[in-house]
């Protein structure tokens, strides 16, 4: 069970719930009075939840967002400006939205009056923009570069295949390398020269932490032929790049990506004029040229040793690390929209700590009667003795066939089910005796539903025990 919603033209309104003010002091926000529009988008959103997801019809509106795992009008608007900002960042320069979104600064302490398109851009870091080209072909770019082998038996391919090479060949070995230390994003690459079975150069650098393994492999392919053409023998020999990532040689064999374009077009640029070969050398493998290569990569992503590429181009973000960028960007404002919604939960819900995630959910799979009781469980909105008693349902039974009130939670705690405890999922050493354990071992069921479906029919609990 899925539901998507696109977003497109019709939202270009947006520039979010809140803005600067034109009058008063420096920096104050105020409302952008556009809350009956994002209104209007929830009504229709929450009546979509509420067709699909079997539950009553007093279940808050937040329960449905994130147990059907639709985003709410708020996020996925931001969602969409956060989109349209990376879009912009990334067009090229003849693009018209690229003159649209640059910003006039001026000299005098006036603040700017931004339009929607240049709020939207600035949301994002700004990265060179790509170069078109025409498209590039070289030899293999058609082909997968594992040849459809697992890595295993490619590193012992590539092993032999290194012995049977001419002298005069030259290997040059790259890697790229990501790691965080205490919040700190650092990112590398590294590379090493191998000719006539030994190592002839090596270098190593540090890219731009708005960047990640993807750019550095590139990065590092590139320093690697340029440090490899420097060689007295490079113009008589033939060049063997062995990179480790398969997206990387797509892309050099190919078109190149629009994420550390300019590495990708040296690169290409010389193989007109020089033998350079590809060759795909798989990681972790052995293989002895990776490992060092790998190792300087590492060296280089080290925060507390950072080693600055030379090459300032390597200075600048670059269109994958401002993609995650715009990512954190909607993942923040569905953490802040969630956090604000469920504070106004009831504890009956808040209790089971759920996460508000914009995905399809396991337990939207299950059959829609057994779906009802997940939900119908977390939110207390069901057949259920407070329920009945607060809106007054005459002719409801609130009462199971062990003579206990009907709960939430009551699955696990009733007599009549223990019967059964050797076939419960996740048996546990004796029966649930506090809401606590009860809890906990439906949240233990929950996490896989299909062990809720499994305890259900074990148990028969609704269809014999608590019935309507």
């Amino acid at each position: 069970m899925r539901i998507q919603f696109h977003f497109g033209y019709g939202a270009a309104w947006y520039a979010g719930k809140y803005k600067l003010a034109t009058a008063g002091p420096r920096g104050e926000v105020v409302s952008a009075r556009i809350g009956d529009h994002i209104d209007l988008i929830q009504s229709v959103i929450t009546l979509a939840a509420r067709g699909v997801l079997p539950v009553w019809k007093t279940a808050p509106m937040p329960t449905l967002m994130r147990d059907s795992g639709l985003p709410a009008a708020e996020v996925a608007l931001e969602d969409l400006r956060a989109r349209f900002g990376f879009r912009i960042q990334t067009v090229d320069n003849q693009h018209p939205l690229a003159n649209r979104s640059t910003v006039q600064r001026m000299r005098t302490n006036a603040r700017p009056r931004l339009t929607k398109v240049q709020g939207a851009a600035e949301l994002i870091t700004e990265v060179p923009r790509p170069a078109v080209r025409l498209p590039h072909y070289s030899h293999g770019c058609r082909e997968d570069p594992t040849l459809g082998i697992d890595k295993k038996t490619a590193a012992q391919h590539f092993k032999t295949w290194v012995k049977t090479l001419p002298v005069s060949d030259i290997l040059v070995y790259s890697d790229g390398s990501e790691q965080w230390n205490n919040g700190v994003h650092s990112v590398g690459y590294g590379y090493v020269i191998y000719q006539d079975g030994r190592k002839v150069g090596d270098g190593l650098g540090t890219i731009h932490n708005h960047s990640h393994v993807f750019d550095a492999e590139a990065i590092g392919a590139w320093k690697g032929l340029e440090a490899a053409l420097r060689l007295p023998t490079s113009r008589s020999s033939r060049v063997w790049m062995c990179v480790d990532s398969t997206s990387v040689i797509w892309c050099l064999r190919g078109n190149a990506s629009s994420s550390s374009q300019w590495a990708f077009h040296c690169c290409q640029d010389t193989f007109s004029s020089v033998d350079v070969r590809i060759k795909w050398s798989p990681g972790h493998t052995g293989i002895q040229g990776n490992e060092e290569a790998d190792a300087l990569a590492d060296a280089a992503a080290d925060p507390k040793h950072p080693s600055p590429c030379s090459d300032p181009r390597s200075h600048q973000p670059t269109v994958s690390g401002v993609r995650s960028e715009a990512r954190g960007y909607t993942k923040n404002a569905t953490e802040r929209w969630w956090r604000i919604a469920s504070a106004k939960l009831s504890d009956r819900y808040k209790v089971w700590g759920l996460p508000y995630v914009i995905k399809a959910l396991p337990e939207l799979e299950l059959p829609r009667n057994v779906l009802h009781r997940i939900l119908a469980i977390r939110t207390g909105h069901g057949d259920f003795a407070w329920y009945h008693t607060k809106f007054k349902h005459k002719d409801a039974k609130l009462v199971c066939s062990c003579g206990s009130k009907k709960t939430p939670d009551h699955l696990v705690h009733c007599r009549r089910v223990f019967r059964y405890l050797y076939n419960w999922p996740f048996k546990p050493k004796r029966p649930p005796r506090t809401r606590e354990e009860g809890i906990g071992y439906i949240q233990k069921l929950i996490h896989k539903p299909q062990n809720f479906y499994d305890f259900l029919q074990v148990t028969s609990f609704y269809d014999k025990v608590c019935t309507r």
